[in-house]
């Protein structure tokens, strides 16, 4: 039998390896477990940033779009190469509501879009798709292919029609101004016919229509384009025509 004090020294020798060995391998459980915590919330802070730009980028989109020229790639300076669809759509959220004025009638869609690949997506089951060609807060350019830009413009909210007074315009004579120049002279035979007049001895006559989009009160007409009615003064219309070119005009009443 070992003497007290060489056992004594025995156990101190065990309990100093026992501990040292302790002392090595916790550490490496704390840091793989500090690495596994890391790692996990890498990933979903990572996922969070994800999801937080896909919102962004279709968020970027929101609000209501209309449709103003056409241009060809090839010649940027050439300006409108034919009247563009006139259209009026409002993106919210991923959901829209598109409406198109066509030989006097409007036809109007709803459902939800997407953004892929620089692609506006609408209704992904039915594949319409609108390649995005440029975009910025308040203007939205498709690439139509055979070298011909679409540009949609971006409606100003505070463009939205907030009176309760309503729009007559049948029977109505207007003469369209720009501050600086008188344009045409409009005069609304019936709910569809509107005939003009302008200072270089033209006329001529065409289809028109009066519609609400998303609290816009839109006028299309296809010579001038889409137009915005915002206010009403003294029966005088206060408006935003949406071309290469916009510009605020009036109609004015003729008594």
């Amino acid at each position: 039998m070992l003497p007290i004090r060489t056992q004594l020294r025995s156990c101190q020798h065990l309990l100093r390896k026992f501990c040292s060995s302790e002392s090595r391998r916790t550490p490496r459980r704390i840091i793989y477990r500090n690495v596994t915590i890391h790692l996990k919330n890498t990933i979903l802070l990572l996922l969070i940033f994800l999801l937080f730009i896909s919102c962004q980028t279709d968020n970027v989109l929101n609000g209501t779009w209309v449709s103003s020229h056409d241009y060809s790639k090839e010649d940027t300076t050439f300006g409108m190469i034919g009247i563009p669809p006139q259209d009026i759509m409002t993106l919210k959220d991923g959901d829209y509501i598109w409406n198109r004025y066509l030989n006097n009638n409007i036809r109007s869609w709803k459902g939800t879009f997407k953004i892929k690949s620089d692609t506006l997506v609408f209704d992904e089951n039915q594949e319409s798709k609108f390649p995005i060609f440029s975009r910025s807060s308040n203007e939205l350019k498709f690439d139509r292919g055979g070298g011909v830009i679409e540009v949609y413009k971006k409606v100003a909210e505070s463009l939205k029609y907030r009176s309760n007074r309503n729009i007559n315009l049948v029977g109505e004579t207007y003469i369209l101004k720009t501050e600086d120049e008188i344009i045409d002279t409009l005069i609304f035979r019936n709910d569809s016919i509107v005939e003009w007049t302008s200072d270089r001895d033209e006329s001529g006559s065409n289809r028109w229509l009066l519609t609400d989009h998303n609290n816009f009160k839109v006028l299309f007409i296809p010579w001038i384009g889409q137009s915005i009615i915002y206010q009403v003064e003294h029966g005088n219309l206060q408006m935003v025509i949406y071309e290469k070119n916009s510009a605020k005009v009036e109609l004015r009443k003729i008594e």
